[in-house]
Parts: structure tokens; sequence; C-alpha cells
């Protein structure tokens, strides 16, 4: 979902949810993924949905292809 869209479908969320749910389960980090490629067109895009985020959960990131996390 994109940045403050709002919708019924519990599987999917928007960036601003996920920070929230992120800071209110103390994780260390939240990876923004599974973007819909039909919305989220460019990496810009995907950028300004992690700016989004962080403004709740100051260590959100935006995924991308090729990304390798160690935990």
């Amino acid at each position: 979902m994109k940045t403050n869209e709002v919708s019924d479908n519990p599987i999917h969320l928007n960036p601003e949810l996920s920070a929230k749910i992120a800071k209110e389960s103390d994780v260390k980090n939240l990876f923004l993924m599974h973007f819909d490629a039909s919305r989220y067109i460019s990496v810009e895009s995907r950028v300004e949905a992690e700016k989004s985020a962080r403004e709740i959960f100051s260590n959100s990131y935006a995924s991308y292809d090729g990304l390798e996390v160690e935990v």
C-alpha cells in the first residue's frame, strides 16, 4: 500500500502502520518489502515510503532486489 493509504485488506500495510507496529513491538529494524510494482514504479517512490516509515520508526528501510541482511 502507498503512503497514508487505507484498506480493509488485513494482509497489506502502508508504511506508517508497518512502522507503528514495529515500534510497538520493540524490534530493531523494519524492512519494507513486497512493493506493488504497479504502484511503486520507481526507486524514488520506495524511498518516499521509507521516509514516511522513518518518521515513526527510525530504523526503517525500503528493501530492494538482492538485499542481504545479517541477522
